[in-house]
C-alpha cells in the first residue's frame, strides 16, 4: 500500500466536510493525467473531515476508507483499477463560496414523471449541477421535514461529456426509505446513475 497523491481541497459553501463533487473532480484529474481515463465509479463510505490521501490498495483497516474509486483507463480492453481515499492528519483550512441556490432555482420539476431537468450553466461544473439537481429531486419526492441528503455513489457507463446543453435526473427507486437511486441523462443520452443517502 502506497500513497500516490495527496489531495488539497477546500470546504464547499457552509459545509464542514469535503464535498463529493470536489473529490470527484480531483479524482477525474488523476484519472485523466495518469491513465488517460475517467472515473467509472465512486462510492463514498463516510464524510471526509480532513484532507485526503489517495492509496493504490486498500488500507489494513477498512473503517479508514472515505471513498473507493474505480478508474476506467483509455484502453478498451483494460479492466478498471481501484483507488482508495483515506484521511490524513491535516486539517482543511480553506473554504470557498458556492451559490447552490442558483442551480436549484433553475431546475424544472416533473413530480409525476419523477424527473428534474435544467439547462447547463457554465458557472458550475457538470457534476455540481448533477448533484445539486438530484438534491432538489430528493427533497421534492421524499423529504418530510428537515432531511439531510448525502451524495453516496456515482456509476458511469461512459465518460462524462465535456459539452452538455441539458441535463435530467430521473428517479428509479427509493430503497429501504433511505437510499435514492436515479438515472443521469445528458442531452437525451443515459450516461449513468447517482445515489443519495438520507441521513
Amino acid at each position: 500500500m502506497s500513497v500516490i497523491r495527496e489531495l488539497s481541497l477546500e470546504f464547499k459553501g457552509n459545509r464542514n466536510y469535503l464535498h463529493g463533487t470536489d473529490i470527484y473532480e480531483a479524482m477525474t484529474s488523476i484519472a485523466s493525467s495518469t491513465q488517460n481515463g475517467y472515473v467509472q465509479k465512486i462510492l463514498f463510505r463516510k464524510p471526509a473531515l480532513r484532507q485526503l490521501s489517495v492509496l493504490d490498495s486498500s488500507p489494513c483497516d477498512s473503517g479508514d476508507v472515505i471513498a473507493q474509486v474505480h478508474i476506467c483507463s483509455g484502453a478498451e480492453s483494460a479492466e478498471p483499477f481501484r483507488l482508495w481515499l483515506v484521511e490524513r492528519d491535516e486539517r482543511v483550512s480553506e473554504r470557498y463560496t458556492y451559490d447552490e441556490a442558483r442551480i436549484s432555482d433553475a431546475c424544472l420539476l416533473d413530480e409525476v414523471g419523477k424527473r428534474i431537468s435544467k439547462e447547463r450553466d457554465d458557472a458550475f461544473s457538470l457534476i455540481e449541477e448533477i448533484v445539486a439537481s438530484h438534491k432538489v429531486l430528493c427533497n421534492a419526492l421524499f423529504s418530510d421535514g428537515d432531511v439531510h441528503w448525502l451524495f453516496s455513489q456515482l456509476d458511469l457507463g461512459v465518460e462524462m461529456p465535456t459539452e452538455v446543453q441539458e441535463l435530467s435526473i430521473v428517479n428509479r427507486s427509493f430503497l429501504s426509505g433511505r437510499m435514492v437511486v436515479s438515472e443521469i441523462v445528458l442531452d437525451g443520452i443515459h450516461v449513468g446513475s447517482i445515489r443519495f443517502i438520507r441521513s
